[in-house]
Order: C-alpha cells, then sequence, then structure tokens
C-alpha cells in the first residue's frame, strides 16, 4: 500500500526498508575533498534515479548515505542490485565509490514522512554490517522477494535484540561480517539509540588510529557514556582482540583502577604488581579500552594510562571524564550540548524520540514545535535533561513542562532510576562534591550571575584575589562546569542555564545567597556610576555595560526586593546607556518607572535624574505623551534642570 505524498509515492503498512553507506568515506573526504565531492554527484544520481525509478522513497540522506522505502520487497531487492551493477561500470571523476547495503522489512511508525520503529533500526543495522559493494538482505526479504541469495547465517547485530538471519545477495567474496562477537567485548547494551551525536563518533575514531589516548569531556548530562559506547560498537569490527568497557562508577579507591580494567578485559591477577601485568597483558593486544568516569579517579587514571602509554602496544584507550587527565600524548574531544533551534534538530528530535517511547500518541505538531525547541533550548540542549523532560509527556504537556521550568531540578526529579544519575540534579551533585571547599564556594557565588560575568566581577562577588579567581575559573572550566563565552575586549565565561541554576540553589543551602546577592549588586552599581547621578557620558558607559545589561537588571532587582530604591535608581540612571545604545528601551522605561513611583521622597537630586533618564527614553520611544508628562514634572521640581 502507498500513500501519496506529493508527486512521491510514500509507502505504509508492510514496507521494506534499503539502507546504503558508502565505504571509506572518511578517508576519502581527506585525501581529496573536490575529487571527492564530485565522485558523490555520480553516486547520489545512480542511487536517488535508480531507488526512485523502482518505486522507492527516499526519506533521509546523510552525508552519503541513503534511506529508501519501497511497498514491494522484490522492488527493492531489484533497485539494490541495479545500483550495484551501475556503480560498478560507472565513470568516476574522483574515486571509485563502493557502497555497502542492507535490507529489512516489518511494519514502521510513520510520521511526517519519515519511519520509526525497530524495523528501521534493524534495517539500518543490517547495512553497518556489510562492507562495500555487498548486499545484505534478513530472511524476511529474502523470503518475501522469493529471491536466491547466500546464507551467510544467524548474527547478533548491535542494538538488535534478537540474532537475525542474514543473507548476502549475489556471489561477490568480502570479509566477515560487522557482527557482535560476544567473545571480543563486555559492551553494555545501549537501552536507547543515539540521537544527534553521528559528527563526534566519527571525530572520536578519526582520532584513534593515530592517538592511544583520547578523553571525551564534558559537564555530566551530556550523553558521554552513551557516546563512548556508540563508538566501542562503531570499532568493535576493527578491533581484532575486542573493545572493554571498564565502568569505574563504583571504583572508589584509586588503587582499585587496575583489577577494575583487569576485570573487564577478562585478565586474572596473579602478580604482586596488578599494573605490570596488565600492562604485559594488553600490550600484546589490538584492543580499545574505554575508561568510563574517571573524574573522582583522575591521578590514579592518569598515573595507570601513563605507564600504559609508555609501553609499546596497539591497544588504544578511550576515556570519559569531567575533566581531561592531563597525561602526555592525550587528544581530547569536548562533548557539546546539542541544537535545539528547529524541529528537525537533534535536541528537539531527541525530546520527541523519548516522548514516543513512553506516548506513543505523542507527536510534533506546528502548534507545539516551537514550544519542544525552546524547552530543549532552556534545558541547555542537554541530552540527560531533555530526557527527564520527555519522561514527564504522559503527565505533562510541552507546555507545562516549559512553564515548570522555574523549579526544573523538582520537575525533572524522579523518574527512571539509573544508578547515580537518577536525575539531573544527582549528575551535577556528583560534580559538586568532587570540587575542593574553595572551588564549590566559588561555583556556588557565580549562580547570582546572569549572561556571563568576567573577572572583575568574580573578584569582587566571591571575595578573592585576581590570581584566585583566574585559578578558579581555570579549574571549573577544565571540570566542565564553567564554559567560555563568546570573545571580547575582556574575556568572558558563563554558566549553562541548568548549571546555573544548580549553583543558585547550592548558594542558598549554604545560607549565601542574601551576602552574594549585596556583593553582586555592589559591584555593577560601582561601575555603572563613574559620574554618580549624571547622565553624562551614557554612550561611552552603555557601549562599556553591553555584557553585563542582565547582570544590572537582576542587580536593580535585587536591590528593589531589599527596598534599596537609591541604590537602584542610580543604579538604573547610570546603567541607561545599557539599554539605549542596544535598543532596550522598553525595558528600561520600566525600570526607570519603578524606580520613580518608589524614590525616597527626600531624595529629589535622584528623582530629577530618574526622570530625566525616562525623558530620554521616551523619546527614543517616540512617546510623546510621556515625555510632555515627565518633562513637566522636571519643570517643575524643586531643582529644575531646564
Amino acid at each position: 500500500m502507498v500513500e501519496s505524498l506529493g508527486a512521491i509515492e510514500l509507502p505504509s503498512g508492510t514496507v521494506t526498508f534499503l539502507f546504503t553507506d558508502v565505504e571509506g568515506s572518511t578517508r576519502l573526504w581527506a585525501a581529496d575533498s573536490a575529487a571527492m565531492s564530485a565522485s558523490l554527484l555520480v553516486h547520489d544520481r545512480i542511487l536517488r534515479g535508480t531507488i526512485e525509478s523502482h518505486g522507492g522513497y527516499v526519506f533521509t540522506t546523510a552525508g552519503d548515505s541513503f534511506a529508501a522505502a519501497f511497498a514491494r520487497a522484490s522492488d527493492a531487492v531489484t533497485a539494490a542490485a541495479t545500483v550495484q551493477h551501475e556503480l560498478a561500470i560507472a565513470a568516476w571523476p574522483g574515486p571509485a565509490l563502493r557502497v555497502r547495503m542492507g535490507m529489512h522489512l516489518g511494519e514502521p511508525e510513520e510520521r511526517g514522512g519519515d519511519y520509526f520503529g525497530p524495523v528501521v533500526n534493524t534495517a539500518a543495522r543490517v547495512e553497518a554490517a556489510g562492507h562495500g559493494g555487498q548486499v545484505l538482505i534478513t530472511d524476511a526479504v529474502r523470503t518475501t522477494a522469493a529471491v536466491n541469495a547466500t546464507d551467510l547465517g544467524v548474527h547478533q547485530l548491535r542494538d538488535v535484540d534478537e540474532p537475525i538471519h542474514l543473507f548476502q545477495l549475489g556471489d561477490g567474496e568480502f570479509p566477515r561480517l560487522r557482527v557482535v562477537d560476544a567473545a571480543l567485548t563486555n559492551l553494555p547494551a545501549r537501552p536507547t539509540r543515539l540521537i544527534g551525536r553521528d559528527d563526534e563518533v566519527s571525530k572520536v575514531r578519526n582520532l584513534l588510529p593515530t592517538n592511544r589516548l583520547v578523553t571525551i569531556t564534558a559537564v555530566g548530562g551530556s550523553g558521554k557514556t552513551r557516546l563512548a559506547i556508540a563508538v566501542g560498537e562503531a570499532e568493535l569490527p576493527h578491533r581484532p582482540d575486542g573493545v572493554w568497557f571498564v565502568d569505574l562508577t563504583a571504583v572508589m579507591s584509586g588503587a582499585d583502577v587496575p583489577a577494575a580494567v583487569a576485570s573487564a578485559v577478562g585478565l586474572v591477577l596473579t602478580s604482586a604488581e596488578p599494573t605490570e601485568q596488565l600492562i604485559g597483558f594488553l600490550s600484546g593486544k589490538a584492543a580499545l579500552v574505554i575508561l568510563d568516569n574517571c573524574e573522582h579517579l583522575i591521578n590514579e587514571c592518569a598515573e595507570f594510562l601513563e605507564r600504559a602509554l609508555a609501553a609499546r602496544g596497539d591497544t588504544v584507550f578511550l576515556a570519559t571524564s569531567r575533566e581531561l587527565l592531563d597525561v602526555e600524548g592525550e587528544r581530547t574531544v569536548v562533548l557539546g550540548t546539542l541544537a535545539c533551534d528547529s524541529a528537525d534538530s537533534a535536541g528537539v528530535r531527541l525530546f520527541v524520540d523519548r516522548a514516543t517511547a513512553l506516548d506513543p500518541g505523542f507527536e510534533l505538531t506546528d502548534e507545539n514545535a516551537g514550544t519542544v525547541s525552546t524547552l530543549c533550548a532552556r534545558l541547555d540542549g542537554m541530552p540527560l535533561a531533555i530526557e527527564l523532560a520527555a519522561a514527564r509527556i504522559t503527565v505533562m504537556n510541552p507546555s507545562e513542562l516549559l512553564s515548570g521550568l522555574d523549579d526544573r531540578f523538582q520537575l525533572l526529579a524522579g523518574g527512571r532510576r539509573r544508578q547515580r544519575q537518577r536525575t539531573l540534579e544527582a549528575t551535577l551533585d556528583w560534580s559538586y562534591d568532587l570540587l575542593d571547599p574553595d572551588e564549590q564556594r566559588v561555583f556556588r557565588t557565580l549562580g547570582v550571575f546572569v549572561d556571563g560575568f568576567d573577572l572583575g566581577a568574580v573578584v569582587v562577588v566571591a571575595g578573592v584575589p585576581r590570581t584566585t579567581a583566574t585559578a578558579m575559573i581555570e579549574a571549573l572550566i577544565a571540570k566542565s562546569l564553567v564554559v567560555r563565552a563568546e570573545r571580547t575586549q575582556n574575556s568572558r565565561f558563563g554558566l549553562l542555564e541548568t548549571v546555573k541554576a544548580y549553583a543558585e540553589d547550592r548558594l542558598v543551602d549554604a545560607g549565601e545567597a542574601a551576602d552574594v546577592r549585596e556583593l553582586h549588586l555592589a559591584h555593577f552599581h560601582k561601575i555603572a556610576t563613574p559620574h554618580g547621578r549624571e547622565l553624562g557620558g551614557e554612550l561611552r558607559l552603555g557601549i562599556g555595560l553591553r555584557h553585563d545589561r542582565s547582570n544590572i537588571t537582576a542587580a536593580f532587582e535585587w536591590a528593589a526586593s531589599t527596598r534599596d530604591w537609591t541604590k537602584a535608581g542610580e543604579l538604573i540612571v547610570g546603567a541607561g546607556g545599557a539599554y539605549h545604545v542596544f535598543g532596550h528601551m522598553i525595558e528600561v522605561r520600566s525600570l526607570f518607572e519603578r524606580a520613580i513611583d518608589r524614590c525616597p521622597p527626600d531624595d529629589p537630586d535622584l528623582l530629577d535624574a530618574l526622570r530625566l533618564g525616562l525623558i530620554s527614553t521616551s523619546a527614543m520611544l517616540s512617546d510623546w505623551a510621556a515625555f510632555n508628562r515627565r518633562a513637566a514634572e522636571l519643570a517643575d521640581s524643586a531643582n529644575p534642570v531646564f
């Protein structure tokens, strides 16, 4: 059965899926990108033309990969055979491309011209098991299409629950299939598919051939472990001695690191010097060893890896940590957050995938797409936070979830219990507990800043010398809790919104919030009022304060909450230019009006300065009624300006 989708027929019901991928494309791009680009045009023309001429619907293309759906299994088989023939005889302007293909059939979920569900995942895994020029099909496709094929046996595919009986179209000779061999790995199964990290998987894998230690770093909840597992899965066919996963979460003593590694790789320790025995065991093997969650054992992991890397051998190591290990020869991949800027972005796709797993009736629509995108962005594109939010979809709609983010840790608490990463707050607790007391104190003071800060602000608000502030910020960046902001004349830094909320909570818990907010107010009051209550120099001062407009608003709100309207008024008089110069007139007008209404009655000079600021703002807004009213008030004041 097919459903019309414009000029394209969208198969529905029982669908045969064909997945394709170019073998060695990363290497070919690196060797000659222009030649590869030219060859890829030929590749794309052959695949799309052949697939569509045989009734196939191309529903996804990514790089040099195609995913197509067919209403008839026989059409899919014919299309695949034809493509391989056309590729074999093509005149290539660049390198000749070899394409692996895989097919499976079943009933998928269909939404918006795309397909989802286990049948799609299985088809992709069948393709990934093959080699360039090879076409693999499942028994279901072979039987339905009534085609002769070579029996390759039953195999376990990564992320597919049941073993799959695979067949090969044609008589070509190829290396062994890229399938899971239980004897060569202890990788844990991923309960859900990895979304939005294909580029990062490729980046890590590209580093492994020339670097024996690669470390993935990021703040907790960013998906370091899942990424490492995905890399391990992809590397397994290329590691003759296996891929071994060492979970260090429960290892509390550094002395137990060698034992944990030995247990993972299947070595029984008999020597009084376990590290030497382990290094000797690994030196003769071409394996990948993944050390997961190293941050609480940084020194011990670094010491073990230094000794392992000093020994000759083909074993390589992949580590995950919230800070780098600082080992000679280490290459670091900093795992960023997921993009959330559109309905097709990785963060939104992750939310939809996890939400539909719990509520099959949920779907992304034109009405809720913007809300979901905003929700994911407010969660900083952090995978764990997005998953925890999606887990609430059975009781809250996206708008309700977005409204609840002011108390995000309560909103995202609970759900499925997964070891120590039970909630978003728990995973941040882990990072916070690894800080020393001085680092903890500085970190929680950073929760008062809005939209970033510079070192000068840290010096005042944290009450530390500049050298200490510099060292602390460097340490917190290394531990993935502080991020560098965009380059400006003065270096600026910031916290992800979720991390900021956590720091604020710790500040309140420590009983320091009021004192720190007073210091925050004092700092921005000082830098905003070098001319006292004069509006002179507004343009230059406004430009200088442009990055701290949100901090100034926050300082104003704190002064207002403590009824310190003198400081609130002086602050907004001095900093008005930061709003005027960059077009935030509506916001600053509201602040001026509030300060005028509550200005101390015994301070006419401040009241006049506020009126003058509001007159200037009204003129910029062409609000001449307000301009005239405030000008009349100023003219009638005890100390008229004009």
